[in-house]
């Protein structure tokens, strides 16, 4: 009876100490992240909050923030010429978002395309 108890104990121990040393490993590559310590003062921020209140193209729902597009300024020509088509990039904190241009390409142009690189596969 011994001899079938040991390699059970030891085989549940060494399964038991991989899984403790395993999910240690995981919690090790956390980064931490330390942001820089602000420079503005309290009268500062305070007066930055009052004005960006202040301003008509920001509005607030409790929680939630909306930010309003003012008229645009361009006449009907400068709006529906093609040349300032190129990718914009937007900066939001610490986000970035890029806004592509939209496309120039038919559907049946990205069909057809497609399906001739599905031919080409096989």
């Amino acid at each position: 009876m011994k001899t079938r108890l040991y390699p059970t104990v030891i085989a549940t121990v060494v399964a038991l100490a991989g899984a403790v040393a395993m999910t240690s490993a995981l919690a090790v590559e956390a980064e931490q992240y330390n942001p820089a310590p602000g420079t503005k003062t309290r009268a500062e921020v305070q007066a930055e909050l009052a004005a960006a209140k202040r301003q008509s193209n920001v509005v607030q729902y409790g929680e939630a923030t909306v930010f309003l597009d003012g008229a645009s300024t361009l006449t009907r020509v400068q709006a529906r010429d093609d040349s300032g088509n190129e990718m914009r990039v937007v900066q939001l904190g610490d986000a970035t978002v890029f806004i592509d241009p939209p496309g120039t390409r038919t559907r049946e142009d990205v069909r057809s395309e497609t399906l001739a690189a599905l031919r080409h596969r096989r």
